[in-house]
């Protein structure tokens, strides 16, 4: 490979009321849970939650309280190879860094999709697993293109572009779907007036904010459905409806089968993963058709994909009824992008769509071990799989 990225270290802390300095030896990213003033170069600036900082090595930086106290600052050190030089039996890599965005770059949701916190996330977790064997060394060498890749298309497309508040609304309605959300509360936070805010919403994501609502809800309730025991009406508490019988309904006019036919879908042998290929591999399932994106620049994985079709490179409803899937696995960030919303939609034609999160550093991980138990052997493990009797709707 032409470049190589490499984490060096990962630090976790917390600001005292008089702030931290310092000079960093390695290039890093860094992720606060709640907003943190950075000083990188003359001035101080504000990155708010959502937000990811790019400071260059050699260069001091200054770090403090915004308006509460930061929970959590992660600090991701890593470094840059270029191919210098290579021989039958030698490669030799040089540090190098012109290819690494602007000292003090900031890029948050909206330009950046939640699949970039998702990386920092697992970045994070590998390092502290690290065996150094080449596999975790390739591992990170993938996620970390993958994220300087978005990060650089983010800092673009914000030079480009102001920030578009309906951004902020997609990300508040992605993580607090489970409240009370009405459009006028959702557009005084977009600063629109209610009538106005309809109607930019329709026109960046496609459909109405309450339609949004209703298919984040939706996505929401079917993986309570498939990877839990909860009743119709404990599962409609959890996704913001007051009344199971209502989300029953809902979930048959919008899906098309009611929640307990959805429940009793049998194991899935057939996955398309939109996003997810990494995790499915590790947990010896194969999909029949995946994103190689960032596997393709990651040898090792990318073995792993042979004979999966790259869905790139599906162009038709046609060619998508011919791989016959009966799952397919999405992320959430998908919500951010109205095409893809568009491709989930026809793809609900085909098979079912199931929408996992990809939200929030320190959240539950992309397929945690009762999501894995379902995908593996259907809603319960392998020690109980007797039939049980199921009155959900």
């Amino acid at each position: 490979m032409k470049r190589l990225y490499v984490v060096k270290k990962v630090e976790s802390c917390s600001l005292n009321e008089n702030g931290q300095a310092f000079v960093p030896t390695y290039p890093l990213f860094i992720w606060a849970d709640t907003p943190v003033q950075l000083r990188m170069g003359e001035q101080w600036q504000e990155v708010a939650k959502g937000q990811l900082a790019f400071v260059h090595p050699n260069e001091r930086i200054e770090m403090k309280r915004a308006k509460q106290a930061v929970d959590s600052l992660f600090l991701l050190f890593f470094q840059g190879y270029r191919l210098e030089e290579e021989t039958i039996d030698k490669l030799t890599y040089l540090v190098d860094h012109s290819t690494f965005p602007a000292h003090g770059s900031v890029a948050g949701v909206g330009s950046l999709p939640l699949r970039a916190f998702t990386i920092v996330e697992q970045l994070v977790k590998s390092n502290a697993n690290a065996s150094g064997n080449p596999s975790d060394q390739a591992s990170q060498h993938g996620l970390l293109a993958e994220l300087l890749d978005l990060f650089a298309r983010a800092v673009s497309t914000q030079t480009a572009n102001p920030a578009n508040p309906m951004h902020d609304v997609l990300d508040f309605t992605n993580r607090y779907y489970d409240q009370n959300l009405t459009r006028t509360q959702l557009a005084e936070l977009s600063g629109y007036d209610a009538s106005y805010f309809s109607r930019q919403f329709q026109k960046l994501v496609g459909h109405s904010f309450s339609e949004h609502l209703t298919r984040v809800r939706l996505d929401r309730a079917k993986l309570h459905l498939l990877t839990s025991e909860a009743t119709l009406q404990e599962i409609a508490e959890k996704v913001g409806y007051a009344d199971g019988f209502y989300l029953s309904r809902k979930f048959k006019q919008v899906i098309g089968t009611s929640p307990s036919a959805y429940r009793r879908m049998p194991k899935p042998q057939r996955i398309v993963a939109l996003q997810f290929a990494g995790d499915l591999l590790a947990l010896g399932i194969k999909p029949i058709a995946a994103r190689f994106a960032p596997w393709e620049s990651s040898p090792l994985i990318a073995a792993e994909l042979d004979g999966v079709r790259n869905v790139e490179e599906i162009q038709s409803v046609a060619e998508w009824e011919q791989l016959s899937p009966d799952m397919v696995l999405a992320p959430d960030y998908l919500y951010y992008v109205p095409d893809q919303l568009e491709q989930l939609r026809r793809l609900e034609q085909i098979a079912p769509v199931l929408v996992l999160p990809w939200d929030r550093l320190g959240d539950r991980p992309a397929l945690a071990d009762r999501d894995v138990a379902w995908l593996r052997y259907g809603r319960f493990g392998p020690e109980c799989r007797k039939t049980r009797g199921d009155t959900s709707g």
